[in-house]
């Protein structure tokens, strides 16, 4: 673990500390050496410049083992609090959705998580990539779950005898209000029993 971290300080000088972090940290089954890898490679992006780093962003993304992959999704949230991306929030957007189908459930989950945190400031932008996804596809229809989840928190704004009200689920409101007005019925329906 403390390699991993050592090689990532020193990846934007070295390239063969950078080589090391791809095909030897890679390897390594303990999370937290997978989580420090991630932080290595955002370091790495973060010295060089992320602009500049775009290349080796689109080259770990087809790095055929999950870890490499997930680095550069996991190692750059939140993608749109990053100099570049802050910007260019599309082009992190598009980097994302290159690995929506990916074979390792590990990287999708980065990859959802990923979109969902853009989509606290990007609402609209996760909305329309989202909307051009092929669902049918197991693997797209969770990561596009997970990335729903932040896109799809409505705010639903409404007024109950001139008191403003706002709910993030409208759902639930709509339900809690049925619930309410069925009791409603039956308690006056019981009553008029009684009165009979």
């Amino acid at each position: 673990m403390l390699a991993t971290f050592i090689f990532g300080r020193l990846a934007e000088k070295a390239d063969e500390s950078l080589n090391f972090l791809r095909t030897r940290a890679r390897r390594d089954t303990d999370w937290r050496v997978q989580e420090v890898l991630a932080q290595a490679f955002d370091n790495y992006c973060s010295d060089i410049g992320y602009e500049k780093a775009l290349p080796k962003m689109r080259e770990w993304i087809r790095d055929p083992n999950p870890n490499v992959r997930r680095a550069v999704t996991e190692g750059l949230r939140v993608w749109t609090s990053r100099p570049y991306f802050r910007d260019y929030h599309d082009n992190a957007v598009q980097l994302l959705s290159q690995l929506k189908d990916d074979d390792s459930e590990y990287v999708r989950k980065s990859v959802g998580n990923a979109l969902r945190d853009i989509s606290r400031k990007h609402r609209e932008l996760i909305r329309a990539e989202l909307r051009q996804w092929d669902v049918s596809q197991k693997s797209v229809e969770q990561t596009y779950r997970l990335g729903r989840r932040g896109s799809d928190a409505l705010i639903l704004k409404v007024s109950w005898n001139g008191f403003p009200l706002t709910h993030s689920r409208p759902h639930l409101m709509v339900l809690s209000y049925k619930r309410k007005c069925d009791v409603l019925a039956n308690k006056m329906s019981r009553e008029l029993k009684v009165n009979q």
